[in-house]
Formats: C-alpha cells, structure tokens, sequence
C-alpha cells in the first residue's frame, strides 16, 4: 500500500509537468500535490507500523489491535472484496480514520480464513 502511494506520489508530479501549464502553476500544483500525499502516507505508516492484528466480529464490527493492545473499534467498510486465497480490507474506525490492506490467506488451511469469508457473504454493507 506504502509503495502503491510513494509510486502515485510520483506519477502525479510527472502528470502536472507533462501539462501545458505555466511554469509557476505546475511547480504550485507538484508543491501542493507532494504535501497532500506526503501527509496520507505519513498517517499510513503509523497506522501500519503499529498495526499487529484485527478481530473481525459476526455482525462486521472490528477490533484493531495495536502494538499497545485492542484500542480501535471500527467497522467493515463497503468496497471490501474477499475472495479464495485474498482480501482486500476497508476499515472505517469510531473515530473516522478510515484505510485498506491486502490480507492474505487459505481457505483450504486455515479455519479462520474460512470463518472470515462466512462473516464477509453475510455483511450487508458489502
């Protein structure tokens, strides 16, 4: 996700000089571009450093556990796709951060791979 970001980051500045735009407008416009995204990935990072693990519930509420223990409650956001082996997460917690992670798994090995994919088909917000 980090790298997917830092990649957009620079593909936005190399949009914004390929325009035919002034010189000024285009170093305003990469300026204020680098900042924007520079600050979502700022909030990433510290949400992913300190991520150890989620605790999702029959009705789609989840617990993020931190390094310092459960402390963020939230919920399954729509647009979450689960599928055999991958599943792409929303998380939208109580206090309105919200953000996505590739988790991966196997159905065929794993009961609680098993048992997420169940919870996810009976979500109605997904």
């Amino acid at each position: 996700m980090l790298g997917s970001g830092a990649a957009l980051l620079v593909a936005g500045v190399v949009v914004l000089t390929v325009l035919p735009l002034s010189r000024p407008l285009a170093v305003a416009g990469s300026v204020a571009w680098i900042f924007r995204v520079s600050r979502e990935l700022a909030a990433l990072w510290r949400v992913y450093g300190r991520l150890v693990g989620y605790r999702l519930f029959a009705g789609g509420d989840i617990t993020v556990y931190t390094d310092a223990g459960p402390g963020l409650d939230g919920r399954v956001a729509p647009g979450t796709l689960v599928t055999r082996r991958w599943a792409w997460l929303r998380v939208v917690t109580s206090d309105g951060r919200a953000w996505a992670e590739l988790v991966a798994g196997d159905a065929a090995g794993s009961q609680q791979w098993r048992r997420f994919q169940v919870i996810f088909r009976h979500l109605p917000a997904c």
